[in-house]
């Protein structure tokens, strides 16, 4: 696989969604504004909304990927929920698209570009919207959850009007979380730690997302020549008399779980709510103070810079009010670091443009066949020969700097050692650890890519091997992370022929053999206190036991993710066919 893109396939995409209903057999629109209630066609799509499930139909809820029109009709069995066919990335069709930001990143990562609309109220005009449901990405199941949390129900409410109100240059920032008495006028001074959660850590995630909201502001704001007609007047005038938000006042309502920092998909509320009065009053309120980051991220997206350079920083949609949350708890994006080295700052500009777009994970895919760009202190050889480069991998503290970074903006980054397959690039260290190593010519008879080589699956000295590098890598992952990737996909048979410890490429032979590898893995996974991520042929093609713990990653089609689910395990949708 390459670059692995959740629901991220376009680099222009708009999205349209279905929304989980409350009520048992409600239907639900797949236009983008609308609420649930009769199903109708989005304005400027081919597709309908006709694949409404029933209550009794509804066992977990899955993503799909952009430019998929997905039918999960009689797929799922929750009670009291409905759920509609999707249909997203319309490229721009629609008629109420009028203006757009885009966020790009390098175009090596795929990346996400952001389109934003929303209807005004007479359906002929949009505004510019910070919408949850861009690009998103995603699934852990229940669907349960979203219905029976009240901050599920009435998602991306969004309301607004057509007056001006102007940003202060002095706008103070006015933070508190419900019953404690630190408020962000008490600078805290503390800096966040996942591994002691506290008030204190709270503060610190947010005080550091308002000094980014403050530098997007005054410092990093666009004039929006590109969502009005040339020449156009479209600015409001300097010289009339201004309303002015001298502060902004955020309050969240409960302190945050000790797992907020680095949380199991579901567990943290993300659930926000933004409003901006008339008179300049604003007023942010959120579960967690992850939904405090994304309120802010929302608020900066609403302001302009004027083009008269003393004029100012101005919202043109007051009065506005608005009510979000995510559609699924996990969003995110695969980065493969190790078929293309990314440089450290490279990584973090990445993490941003997932934080501005709302997604919640970086799946960080390190090792593969062709380099090995992360350091083990008592591996040291693994990076020195596998990398491209000796200095083109990734050192303990550039891996924390990238966690860390990823943790102030609500981006939980978890890593991949993807194995027993795709691990060639261990031979140059480790030669006797690898069979099948690059076979020539007929390498495609041994791996889906060259250069073919596997880990043997019999032998001491890869066990011996993993225990070096589990107790060195898992506990620095851990400090970060909720989730730890142990690969599987695409391993070949045929290498284990050549497997002196094996000799045969029987299913019966290697399937054991492969159960003993995987468990030995998932214990050393989940003794670092995390839980383990497979790719979905350990469990659909080998069949292997999985705990219950274990989340399936799918991408070799929709059918994948059906399966998954129906054998009662949690999957993240990412069909190849959509990357």
């Amino acid at each position: 696989m390459l670059l692995t893109l959740y629901l991220l396939s376009s680099l222009l995409s708009s999205i349209s969604y279905a929304q989980a209903a409350q009520a048992a057999g409600s239907t639900c629109s797949l236009a983008s504004f609308d609420r649930c209630g009769p199903a109708v066609q989005k304005p400027g799509t081919a597709s309908t909304c006709n694949a409404t499930v029933k209550a009794s139909q509804v066992p977990s809820v899955y993503g799909v990927q952009c430019g998929q029109d997905l039918d999960i009709q009689s797929t799922l069995n929750v009670p009291n929920c409905a759920y509609a066919s999707v249909d997203i990335c319309n490229r721009l069709t629609d008629p109420h698209v009028k203006k757009d930001r885009w966020i790009w990143t390098n175009p090596a990562y795929i990346g996400c570009a952001l389109g934003f609309w929303l209807p005004s109220g007479n359906g002929s005009d949009a505004a510019f919207a910070p919408d949850y449901d861009r690009c998103m990405t995603g699934i852990f199941g229940p669907l349960a959850n979203l219905c029976s949390n009240p901050a599920w129900k009435n998602v991306a409410s969004y309301q607004h009007g057509l007056d001006v109100v102007w940003l202060a240059n002095n706008v103070a920032f006015r933070y508190a979380i419900a019953n404690e008495t630190t408020s962000s006028s008490e600078p805290s001074n503390a800096t966040a730690s996942s591994a002691t959660l506290n008030s204190s850590s709270s503060y610190a995630i947010v005080e550091a997302a308002i000094q980014r909201a403050q530098d997007r502001l005054f410092r990093d704001n666009l004039v929006p020549w590109k969502f009005h007609p040339r020449n156009s007047n479209f600015e409001p005038n300097t010289t009339a008399p201004k309303t002015s938000i001298s502060s902004v006042t955020i309050q969240q309502n409960r302190s945050d779980a000790t797992s907020v920092l680095k949380p199991l998909a579901g567990e943290v509320n993300e659930s926000y709510t933004l409003s901006v009065t008339t008179s300049g009053a604003v007023l942010i309120t959120a579960i967690s103070s992850i939904g405090v980051l994304r309120a802010l991220d929302t608020f900066t997206q609403l302001f302009y810079k004027h083009s008269t350079p003393s004029a100012g920083i101005y919202c043109p949609y007051a009065p506005l009010s608005i009510v979000d949350a995510p559609k699924f708890p996990h969003r995110g994006l695969n980065m493969d670091v190790a078929r293309d080295y990314y440089a450290p700052s490279d990584i973090l500009h990445a993490i941003d443009a997932l934080a501005w777009n709302k997604l919640n994970r970086l799946h960080l895919h390190v090792t593969d066949a062709q380099s090995w760009p992360l350091d083990i202190a008592t591996l040291p050889n693994l990076s020195k020969k596998g990398a491209y480069r000796s200095d083109l991998s990734y050192n303990a503290t550039d891996l924390a700097q990238i966690q860390e970074y990823g943790m102030y903006r609500g981006v939980e980054v978890f890593i991949e050692i993807d194995m027993p397959g795709h691990t060639s690039s261990i031979h140059w260290a480790y030669p006797d650890l690898i069979t099948a190593y690059n076979v020539q010519p007929n390498w495609g008879d041994y791996a889906n890519e060259p250069p073919s080589g596997s880990l043997k699956l019999n032998s001491s000295a890869v066990y011996d091997f993993l225990h070096s590098l589990w107790e060195d890598l898992l506990p620095r992952a851990a400090t970060y992370s909720a989730y730890f990737h142990t690969g599987g996909d695409e391993l070949n048979a045929n290498a284990y022929k050549l497997d002196e410890t094996v000799r045969s490429n029987e299913t019966h032979v290697i399937q054991p053999l492969l159960q003993t590898f995987v468990d030995f893995n998932h214990d050393y996974v989940r003794a670092a206190g995390m839980a383990p991520m497979v790719w979905e042929e350990m469990l659909l093609q080998w069949n292997l036991t999985l705990g219950q713990d274990v989340v399936v990653q799918t991408w070799l089609s929709d059918d994948s993710i059906l399966e998954t689910v129906s054998k009662g395990h949690k999957a993240l949708a990412g069909n190849y066919q959509y990357w």
